[in-house]
Order: C-alpha cells, then structure tokens, then sequence
C-alpha cells in the first residue's frame, strides 16, 4: 500500500513539476506600449529593407534592425494582443529575447527567454521556460516545427540554415542571409489545402466577386452606394438565415478585393485568374470624396475577417503612427474613423444576431451618411513633431478624448443603430 502510494505521488510530482516550473505569477516584461509604439514611424525604413530582400533574394542579404524599430514592432504586439509583452536587450555579445504570454484569466503568466548569439549562424543560448531551462538543440527542433505548422510546408530548417551570420551591438541587430529566393518560390507555389468552411467561403467570395465585375459602369458620384447597394441585395437573396453571416463576410470580402486590393484574393486560398481580370472597380470607390478614406475602410474589413477586431485597431493605429515622418502623410484621425468604421461593418455582418438584419439595410442605404461618419473637424496630417505637441501619446487624455468620439460617431451611424432606439447601437 505505501508502495503504491509513493509510486504514485512519484508520478505526480513528475506530471506537475514541469507545469510548476514553467508558469509564473507575473510577466517578465512590463513595457508601457505607448512608449514604444511612439516609434512607428522608423518602421518605414525596415519595410523598404525587406521590399529590397525579396526583390534581390537570389542573392546574400543583409536585413539590419535597430532598436527603436525593434521596440515600435514589440508595441504592435501589444496593442494587438493585450496582454502580449515582449522586449529585446542587445549588447555586442547577443540578443536576449523575453516574451510574457497571460494564460486566459488565470492571473498566470507564461514566459520564455533566450539568447540569440552574435557570430556565424544562428546560435541558440540561455532558453528558458520560466524557470526550466531548455536545450538549445529542443528549441531549435520546436521553432522549426511551429514555423513548418504556420506556413503549411517543410521548409524552416532550411531556413535557419541560411542564416550566415547575426552580429549585434548595443543599439541593432544585423542579419546576413544565403540566398533564398527558391524558398520563396516554394512559399508563393505552395498548394493551399483549405478544410470544408475555408473552401465555401472561397468559393462564395468568388461567386460574389464574379457579380461585382459583371455590373455596370455607375455614376461617379454614387459609384460606392450603388456597388454596395447591388451586392448586398444579391446577397440577401443567396443566403439563408442560418448562413447570412458567412454570406455576408465572403461579399465584404469580395468588396475588398475588387475596389480595394486583389492580394487579398491570396489569404482565402487563391481566386481563378479569368475571374480577378475580370473583377476589378473602373474607378475609385470614395467615402467622404476621398478615395483612400474607403481604402481605409475596406481594408479594415476585410483584415477584421481575417482577424479580429484589436489586431485591426491596432494595424490601423500603427499606420498612422508610421505616417507621422516627414515622407509620410502625417496622423490623419479621419484615416483612424475609416478605420474604425470598415472595423466594426466587418464585425456586425458578421454577427448571426445582426447579420439578416443589415442584409436587408444595405440594399436600400439612402445616403453615405449613413454608413461613414463625419470626419471634417478631425486632426489630419500631423507629423511627429506637431502631434507630440497636439495629442502627445496613444495614451494621453486628447487621443483618448478623440478615439472616444470617433466611436461614439460610429456607434451613432443609422446603419448601426435600432430603428425604434434613441440611437442605441444595434451591434
């Protein structure tokens, strides 16, 4: 009997010790977001890096990150994923990498730490799991299969093994790269395997898409009502009650790529190449008469299906933040409001207690008013400078006062509010 008993507290300590050892009570890293995301505008550089890397990636390539790059794309993160910290500490000798993960409600907290090594390849040190420690060859083989799983092939062994050198100092971190533009060409012609509810949703954005090219030329004027009008009186009479919600994601979807970006036909598996030359707007759908306000509002919705509603604010935020430098077009608040806007019309089609409702709404939209917000009083074209001086951060009480407004505009819009309700929003 005391055997048996001690066999097995010996099996349950040996189940329950590495669950010990890797959960923390606190984060390891309490970075403020609003510190760091006030560097988003060094990001255009780094992107103009990796624009050049593809483009020459069947030669060597440096890709070199400073600090402040380093620390705006952590505050991405965060503002995308509450709760997600993450930080990186350079020195001449290494990269040391921390992230804190919340573990749901838990108050818990899971964090891991390591070394990225300056010198010839990529060298794995000091990997930690809160307080279990990790072989550097058990990383390695783990970061190689959670890359393969989130790219659907076997390539990110590969991948680390081009990495010829990674020298760091105390302000950037510099990568040098092989060539790698047959990885590429593998990534861009890998077969896209799609379950059952990924290929319907292909298959009615196509549908869908294939309507919007099949329509006439309309009035300039009123060309984004009467494509949005004429969609969605289509869609009302494809869908069913059940399904109005998915209906109504594959038409916004279909929207996005035919007056806004057709790159968005790759994230849904792929659309026939007759059907996307077929399918684009003849001329610039606008809210407001400004075409990049519907650009932003379309863009929005489409990468709120595609997400969800905080990695939207987010990206949308983080952009404006990056046009704050002087090649930029400045922080523009009424590209947040079509921001926020195409946002929250992607989350209530998508909603199965609103979805039949606004299906039937959008067929018979009078005027523009009654989907985008006023924008006219709101700050445009502030570069850093100005709107340090004006707003100050993402966290101070101006943005805070704006943001408010933007939503209070948009939770009022006829679109989205109860027909018999004193303006209370419908979703």
């Amino acid at each position: 009997m005391r055997k048996g008993f001690a066999a097995f507290f010996l099996l349950l300590l040996l189940v329950t010790l590495p669950i010990v050892l890797v959960i923390d009570t606190s984060p390891a890293v309490r970075e403020l977001s609003s510190a760091q995301l006030q560097q988003a505008d060094r990001i255009p550089t780094l992107i103009g890096q990796l624009k050049a890397f593809t483009a020459n990636s069947s030669r060597p390539q440096q890709i070199t990150l400073n600090k402040a790059q380093i620390d705006s794309l952590s505050a991405l993160i965060a503002r995308a994923r509450s709760g997600w910290f993450s930080s990186v500490a350079l020195s001449p000798t290494a990269a040391e990498l921390t992230l804190s993960l919340p573990i749901a409600d838990s108050g818990l907290f899971f964090n891991a730490r390591a070394s990225v090594q300056s010198g010839n390849g990529l060298t794995l040190d000091n990997v930690k799991v809160g307080d279990l420690p990790i072989p550097a060859s058990l990383a390695r083989w783990l970061l190689v299969k959670i890359g393969d799983r989130v790219v659907n092939l076997d390539i990110s062994e590969r991948l680390l093994n081009r990495v010829e050198k990674v020298i760091t100092t105390d302000n950037a971190i510099t990568i040098t790269l092989a060539p790698v533009a047959d990885l590429l060409a593998e990534l861009k012609s890998r077969p896209t395997q799609l379950d059952e509810d990924s290929e319907q949703f292909r298959r009615l954005t196509t549908h869908y898409l294939t309507f919007l090219g099949q329509q006439p030329r309309p009035a300039p004027e009123d060309a984004t009502l009467t494509y949005l009008r004429a969609l969605f009186g289509h869609v009302a009479q494809q869908s069913q009650g059940e399904d109005a919600a998915l209906h109504n994601q594959a038409a916004t979807m279909a929207m996005a790529i035919f007056a806004g970006s057709q790159h968005f036909s790759r994230f849904i598996g792929g659309v026939e190449q007759p059907v996307l030359a077929n399918a684009k707007s003849p001329l610039p759908l606008q809210f407001a008469n400004r075409h990049d306000l519907f650009l932003h509002f379309i863009f929005s919705a489409a990468i709120e299906i595609l997400s969800d509603h905080q990695v939207t604010y987010a990206i949308g935020e983080f952009k404006e933040l990056m046009d704050r430098n002087m090649s930029g077009s400045g922080f523009s608040f009424a590209d947040l409001a079509a921001d926020l806007t195409g946002s929250k019309f992607a989350r209530c089609l998508a909603s199965p207690d609103y979805a039949p409702e606004l299906q039937q709404r959008l067929p018979v939209l009078f005027n523009e008013q009654a989907l985008f917000p006023r924008i006219d009083d709101l700050p445009e074209g502030m570069h850093e400078d100005e709107f340090q001086q004006k707003i100050g951060g993402v966290d101070s009480p101006v943005y805070r006062q704006l943001t408010e407004q933007i939503q209070q505009r948009i939770d009022a819009l006829l679109l989205f509010t109860a027909p018999t309700s004193n303006m209370i929003p419908l979703c």
